[in-house]
């Protein structure tokens, strides 16, 4: 479902690296900060809406109960990961504008890696199964999420706009 949010990060990518290319350091950050703003509301919205969100999403799909009530657990425990993972979308357009590219790489391999840790973890060695999946999914998106505002605000830092003295 997030997926369909990805304009946050084409949208974003576009403006960023119209704002990087005029040296337009105050739109620059202002790119980022509307990402951000949209992102984290559309977020709240998907929460707010997640038993309409689950019901649609499982009358796509015939199941038997059992496979379905399965699906609706993870569906409930996965959404409170979709903030996280709307908020990247806005920072990855940023960073991919701002030419920085590695950081996404980096946010990547991070979260990836996380994800795999705490899947484990949580399903196999805490015996949580498919909840502790969805758990460790929603985890490491947050915490991908913090490594990227760290990195976004070492970006913003190195090129804020002059402060005017006097």
């Amino acid at each position: 479902l997030t997926g369909s949010f990805n304009f946050l990060q084409t949208g974003g990518s576009g403006l960023s690296a119209q704002a990087r290319g005029r040296e337009d350091r105050r739109e620059t950050g202002s790119i980022l900060a509307r990402g951000l703003i949209l992102g984290g509301l559309f977020g709240l919205v998907m929460i707010a809406l997640q038993s309409l969100i689950a019901i649609g999403g499982l009358a796509l799909f015939e199941a038997s109960a059992e496979p379905e009530a399965m699906a609706a657990k993870y569906i409930a425990i996965r959404i409170w990961g979709a903030q996280a993972e709307l908020l990247l979308y806005s920072l990855f357009g940023w960073f991919a504008g701002q030419e920085l590219t590695r950081n996404l790489f980096i946010i990547q391999v991070a979260t990836a890696s996380l994800n795999v840790c705490l899947n484990f973890l949580f399903a196999l060695a805490l015996g949580w199964g498919l909840e502790g999946v969805a758990l460790g999914t929603a985890i490491a998106s947050y915490a991908g999420l913090t490594l990227g505002l760290i990195q976004a605000r070492r970006r913003q830092q190195a090129v804020a706009p002059p402060t005017p003295t006097g």
